[in-house]
């Protein structure tokens, strides 16, 4: 459901939960129950233009958009269940996002760090060990699928940043979605507004590829 949502032009009001520090051990854990904020439509961005009518979306102004959160844990491997709802997890810079059936599908966020390779080697080692064996591994990096231009050409003229969020359905589907964060309106403060850029549809990694990338 919530990849006919989060599409280019669609405007938010959310505040992502943050990322959260660890023991940096590798270990696989339990993503940690935290408080989430409300995702609110907030219309049809007038810049970045969608391709589709706002009213083909189903929402209407203030809406909640019920989703699950798995977090970023640098160091550690996250997992979660994925009954229940589609989940989104990030911000996501390389980390490797996993499925593969332990009584039931889970959902993994490889919390690798991209400056500390021998932190990023235990976490790959460990979630190996861990669920390597599951014929049914599979796994796809959401940040791989947006190159600079891409991100460039979505933003249009106004400076913005952006993040990159991966995106699991309960359906099997598996998204990269970009979102950029709009500037605060003059004396506003931050309002934590933000438009969708784009949404796309990640290949997976599978089998020996992926396995050998594990072990690295």
């Amino acid at each position: 459901m919530l990849e006919n949502y989060l599409r280019r032009g669609v405007r938010l009001k959310w505040m992502p939960p943050r990322s959260q520090t660890t023991a940096n051990d590798g270990a696989v854990v339990p993503s940690p129950l935290i408080p989430l904020n409300p995702l609110i439509y907030d219309g049809m961005d007038d810049q970045i233009m969608a391709n589709f009518h706002a009213s083909s979306l189903g929402l209407t102004m203030g809406q909640q958009i019920p989703y699950r959160w798995l977090a970023y844990l640098a160091g550690r491997t996250a997992t979660t269940p994925l009954a229940g709802g589609d989940v989104l997890t990030g911000p996501m810079s390389g980390c490797l996002i996993a499925l593969w059936t332990d009584g039931g599908t889970k959902i993994a966020h490889v919390g690798t760090i991209d400056n500390n390779p021998p932190a990023s080697t235990k976490v790959k080692r460990s979630f190996a060990a861990e669920a390597g064996a599951a014929g049914d591994l599979v796994a796809f990096n959401p940040a791989a699928v947006w190159n600079p231009g891409e991100v460039a050409a979505a933003m249009g003229k106004r400076p913005m940043s952006f993040q990159i969020y991966a995106l699991v359905t309960r359906a099997g589907g598996y998204y990269s979605v970009l979102v950029f964060e709009l500037p605060p309106k003059p004396g506003s403060g931050r309002g934590f507004q933000c438009v969708v850029g784009g949404i796309k549809p990640v290949p997976t990694i599978t089998g020996v590829r992926l396995r050998t990338f594990l072990m690295s």
